[in-house]
């Protein structure tokens, strides 16, 4: 039988009703006694309603339209109180959007590689350096007798080559990689091919494939660029394919086969040529399994090399946990921190509601009494706040998508795989289930709170909206919870702005105000020796020195916080064992290299100006060098061999000692420098540091002029001032500092309106009260006083929760600060005491209207 309609059963009701009371005045009853005794021997129409529209089959959506609507309208009759909790929830879902956007994209999604779980990278490791670029014979031992891998491949993302043809020389990345580097990793050419093994080996014709990010900007993704010829430091390169965007191999425009440099000394088995080892695990093989076949072969070739390959050893780990293992301390604290500034936010919108809820105590205990259950009055309640998070997860979306995008265009420094971080629609399926359980979870307590009326009070025609003392204690503990959560973010905040600020205060060991930096990079084809290389690199310096402006200029190998070539050596009286001689970093500098950038000689002299022969086997140790190496004695005079001390190589002398430069990070110790004149042995690229009187951008193009007066192909390559430099190197730390501060303040300032709130709502129902002890004789004093106990122990329990919480927490913070203790007891005194202050503000303006409460117009009001 078809189900009826509801109008149909109530047209049915109708009817028997009418019936019913015709036959009552049938029987002696006046029309109106009539129509009131039908009514009440049928019973309650509503709930007969009701369970007639229950049996219905689409019952659910009709009441969750009606609910809607409902909440809809209820929400346009308070448009302040829509707007405040809308945007709140919008604060909460939008910052932890934001975030999950970069979690999702850095840390959760797959890298565009097949079976991206298989694929590893490998290092080698020398003694002192458990991370060591890979030699070149030793990959090919690797190749032939490793048992782990599917395939091992190699490559180097640091080779730079000027690019000519265009209207200007233009500096370019250009990446070496084997000829099986793209099948170990599981890509395939976008169009053209692959390298070949043909390709990957000296004197063959020159191939290049375009990197994605080259080939959209720079060709403009043309297919006919196929077969075209790219001249690379003067030599001609054909290219064969154009590859798809890839992440974790550096930031290069161009690859070009490895095997092409085999024939380079430094290739040779005893040097480290800037090689990254990549291999593809078997099917079922482990992290540790792999470990210990590298470990194999490193025994085997050190056995049948032991001169060269002595004390060195091999290891690797997961490609994917390389590639995120710096970023993830960070990500994690601004997950959690994310998650706090939500509850803020939910707990904000349920002191609203609660709020809410009791100013309508009067129409819910009508509707009770009418005849509506507990379940319906709960759902209506629950359907407001849903609609609440919907609206405000819409919102939130429309932040983090200004947010997300803010952060890929700034691009801050130690952030991977930034190409990947977006809105799609995993986090969007993100954004509406943090929607969804917040106005359930958050929606509950209000709902149920609201059915918890006593139904005689509020129908009485004065009976006032005021709470139950249950409700007065949930809202006080949903704000001490509040204020908890801010001080653990607020303490956070702290942690990392005086972490942060000792960074920008770590001399670095040069003084880099009006210095700038950039590269020259000589072409070997043109420059095939050192004698052609030292007297091109001797020319540009003389050409630099002499631009208007220019006080001061040398030639470097390496900038400061980025020394990274090393080389083993053995220092006279303190003789090592073959293969575990100390490495330490070599740096390569002309004369003025120490004046330009402000470096003392402690000990010994600096450049001999009018004995360049002597020189040549000078070198300046550092202090670190010095006190590791020459405990308690004088280094200067003293020889140092490179390799071992009976090499035939002919000893470095010590002409002095000069003050530590940090080779590393600001947040790191000198491992130690080694300088040498660049002259004996110059290379085809060097550094140039500049210091000048002018701004940077006043200086550059007449350096460029300059530089251009030697050779017209040599551009100046990555500039920038030494003072960025050194700012780019705490980027990532001062981009969670950031984050994590912007995520307090949101915290701070929804803590402070839910104070108001809480305390405006405490003042607005004991006015009577508080009229009454004013009629009584009380002093503004005393009310001041009791409004101000109110907020300070509830505030004050928030505190010391919130403490508690934060040294619980500070797990998480050890490894993201520097020179400050994760429980800083300054750091912690200060956040609470900032946040009492803050509630105590935020309870100024109820606690001023308690003290203006007219006693006569309270006590009326009940």
């Amino acid at each position: 039988m078809p189900h009826r309609s509801q109008r149909d059963f109530e047209d049915e009701i109708r009817s028997h009703l009418e019936l019913e009371a015709d036959r009552l005045i049938e029987e002696g009853l006046s029309p109106d006694e009539a129509q009131h005794a039908a009514r009440r021997r049928f019973g309650n129409v509503t709930k007969a309603q009701e369970r007639h529209h229950n049996t219905g089959r689409w019952v659910w959506a009709e009441q969750l339209a009606q609910d809607v609507r409902y909440a809809a309208r209820m929400l346009r009759k308070s448009p302040l109180f829509s707007s405040i909790a809308i945007l709140t929830v919008a604060l909460g879902i939008g910052a932890n959007t934001a975030v999950f956007s970069i979690v999702n994209g850095v840390l959760l999604s797959p890298l565009p590689y097949r079976e991206p779980e298989r694929l590893v990278k490998i290092w080698e490791t020398l003694p002192g350096l458990s991370e060591a670029t890979v030699s070149y014979p030793d990959y090919k031992d690797w190749q032939e007798r490793a048992r782990v891998f599917n395939g091992v491949a190699v490559y180097s993302p640091y080779s730079n080559r000027t690019l000519t043809g265009g209207d200007v020389p233009e500096r370019v990345g250009v990446g070496l990689g084997s000829a099986n580097l793209f099948d170990v990793l599981g890509v395939a050419a976008v169009i053209g091919r692959g390298f070949r093994p043909e390709d990957d080996r000296p004197g063959v014709a020159r191939v290049v494939m375009l990197a994605s990010g080259f080939w959209q900007q720079r060709k403009g993704g043309d297919a006919n660029v196929l077969g075209s010829t790219l001249r690379l430091d003067g030599e001609p390169y054909t290219v064969i394919g154009v590859l798809p965007p890839m992440v974790g191999l550096g930031s290069v425009d161009l690859w070009v086969p490895v095997g092409l440099s085999a024939n380079d000394p430094s290739f040779s088995r005893p040097n480290h040529p800037g090689l990254i080892g990549v291999g593809r695990l078997k099917p079922g093989v482990t992290i540790g399994q792999m470990n210990q076949d590298l470990a194999r072969i490193s025994r085997d070739i050190a056995a049948e090399h032991p001169k060269e390959s002595a004390g060195i050893g091999a290891a690797g780990d997961s490609f994917r946990e390389l590639l995120v293992h710096n970023i993830r301390p960070a990500l994690s604290l601004l997950t959690w921190s994310v998650l706090c500034v939500l509850l803020i936010a939910c707990v904000n919108v349920a002191n609203l509601l609660l709020a809410r809820s009791t100013s309508r105590r009067k129409e819910i205990a009508l509707r009770l009494a009418l005849g509506a259950t507990h379940g319906r009055i709960r759902r209506l309640m629950l359907s407001e706040h849903l609609l609440v998070s919907a609206l405000g997860g819409v919102l939130g979306v429309g932040l983090a998508y200004g947010a997300v995008r803010a952060v890929v265009q700034t691009r801050p420094p130690g952030v991977p795989r930034l190409a990947d971080i977006h809105i799609d629609l995993t986090v969007l399926a993100f954004a509406a289930a943090v929607s969804l359980l917040t106005g359930i979870v958050f929606g509950l307590l209000p709902a149920r709170s609201a059915t918890r009326v006593d139904l005689i009070d509020p129908l009485k025609e004065s009976g006032r909206s005021s709470a139950s003392s249950a409700t007065l204690r949930l809202r006080g503990a949903l704000m001490t919870g509040e204020v908890a959560l801010a001080l653990m973010l607020l303490i956070g905040a702290g942690l990392l702005i005086r972490s942060v600020s000792h960074l920008a205060q770590v001399n670095p060991g040069v003084d880099p105000r009006g210095i700038t930096t950039g590269f020259v990079f000589l072409p070997e084809s043109k420059y095939p020796d050192a004698d052609r290389q030292r007297i091109a690199l001797q020319e540009i310096l003389q050409r630099v020195q002499t631009v208007p402006g220019v006080m001061s200029a040398a030639l470097t190998s390496a900038f400061p916080l980025a020394s990274n070539a090393q080389v083993g050596v053995t220092f006279e009286g303190h003789p090592k064992p073959i293969g575990q001689q100390p490495l330490v970093n070599i740096q390569l500098i002309s004369r003025d290299y120490f004046n330009t950038v402000r470096m003392r000689v402690v000990r010994g002299n600096g450049f001999l100006e009018s004995n360049t022969k002597g020189d040549d086997d000078a070198v300046w140790i550092d202090e670190t060098i010095a006190k590791k190496y020459f405990p308690g004695e004088d280094p200067v005079g003293r020889r140092i061999v490179r390799g071992p001390f009976d090499s035939k190589g002919r000893p470095w002398v010590v002409a002095g000692v000069v003050n530590d430069v940090l080779d590393q990070g600001l947040d790191e110790r000198a491992r130690g420098i080694l300088y040498r004149p660049f002259e004996p042995e110059p290379q085809s690229w060097m550094g140039v540091v500049i210091k000048s009187s002018m701004p940077f951008e006043q200086v550059l193009p007449a350096v460029r002029r300059g530089i251009a007066a030697v050779d017209p192909a040599l551009p100046l390559a990555n500039e920038e001032t030494l003072e960025h430099i050194i700012t780019q190197s705490i980027g990532q730390e001062t981009f969670t500092m950031y984050v994590l501060v912007g995520f307090a303040v949101v915290a701070l300032i929804l803590a402070a309106v839910g104070v108001y709130g809480v305390i405006a709502y405490f003042v607005a129902q004991r006015a009577r009260e508080i009229g009454i002890r004013m009629a009584l004789g009380a002093r503004r004093s005393d009310i001041v006083s009791l409004v101000s106990s109110r907020v300070m122990l509830t505030a004050g329990v928030g505190v010391a929760v919130g403490l508690v919480g934060a040294a619980a927490a500070s797990g998480l913070m050890s490894t993201l600060v520097y020179e400050v203790a994760p429980t800083d007891g300054v750091t912690y005194v200060t956040g609470a005491l900032a946040l009492l202050v803050v509630a105590a503000l935020a309870a100024v303006i109820p606690t001023l209207r308690a003290t203006r409460v007219n006693p006569a117009s309270a006590m009326r009001a009940d």
